[in-house]
């Protein structure tokens, strides 16, 4: 099992824990690894979601999951990539989201695969001529 940068998808499907392939993975990933890494751009979209169902106690387990794992905030390089990133992919006729590029950017600079099920939203990423690589935590590994 590689090292892998969490997508807010997969990461959101790990705290709820009812994705039964999603768990086993994150179990054996755990178990290899001994914590997640995702962005914080993660961290904002999931607390977002979380105060906007107004949802107490799972904006508490995803408190001590963040403190518990590998937060990796953006830098300049990040940014300008992810700019890049959006900018390529809207010439070629692809909207992509300021959140998805900055992923995808922080992932490049790591040289981490991420693990997305929204695969579709970094397959255009790498359409648009970037080393990126997924791991679709949704399926089965094979």
């Amino acid at each position: 099992m590689r090292r892998v940068l969490l997508d807010t998808d997969t990461l959101s499907e790990i705290l709820k824990g009812r994705n039964a392939i999603i768990v086993r993975r994150a179990a054996a990933y755990a178990e290899e690894y001994g914590r997640f890494t995702y962005t914080a751009v993660s961290v904002l979209e999931i607390l977002y979601g979380l105060h906007h169902k107004d949802a107490a106690r799972q904006l508490l387990n995803a408190e001590i999951s963040f403190l518990e794992n590998e937060l990796v905030v953006p830098v300049l390089e990040d940014f300008k990539t992810a700019g890049l990133i959006r900018g390529v992919a809207r010439r070629q006729g692809r909207q992509l989201t300021s959140d998805d590029c900055l992923i995808g950017a922080i992932a490049l600079r790591l040289g981490l695969p991420i693990a997305t099920g929204n695969t579709e939203h970094f397959e255009a990423m790498k359409n648009a001529g970037l080393g990126i690589e997924m791991e679709d935590w949704r399926r089965p590994p094979s």
